[in-house]
């Protein structure tokens, strides 16, 4: 399944999390990556999401998904690759693993939506 078709249903695009149905078409029809580097960025997601733990309720103190986006790319900087997760990519693959978002409405270019989202991430990483 396409990651348009899988994700839209969840108001999730690779920009992000969206207020409404509107707001995520419009997003995709937007959005110019392709299937195989949206494939690339998801995976590095889902491999640094899962040495994180999840907590019962939702963990402002380590920032919202825009914050931890930037967490995974540090990760893969320190084992010399280069990657890039776009902050939607990033909660495609937290939604994934069955993390709960919390939508975190701002406005973006003149319009209400929500991009980031908190998480009910662990601040402790897993042992591996």
């Amino acid at each position: 399944m396409k990651f348009r078709e899988r994700f839209e249903p969840h108001l999730l695009s690779p920009l992000g999390a969206h207020l409404n149905a509107e707001l995520c078409r419009r997003a995709w029809d937007e959005d110019r990556s392709t299937e195989a580097r949206l494939n690339v960025e998801f995976e590095r997601a889902i491999e640094w999401l899962s040495r994180k733990g999840k907590r019962k309720n939702m963990n402002r103190r380590v920032g919202t998904s825009y914050r931890l986006k930037h967490d995974v790319e540090g990760y893969f900087r320190e084992l010399g690759i280069r990657v890039y997760i776009p902050n939607g990519v990033f909660l495609m693959a937290a939604h994934s693993l069955g993390f709960r978002l919390e939508k975190y409405e701002a406005r973006y270019g003149g319009i209400w939506d929500c991009w980031n989202a908190y998480l009910n991430i662990s601040s402790k990483r897993l042992a591996a």
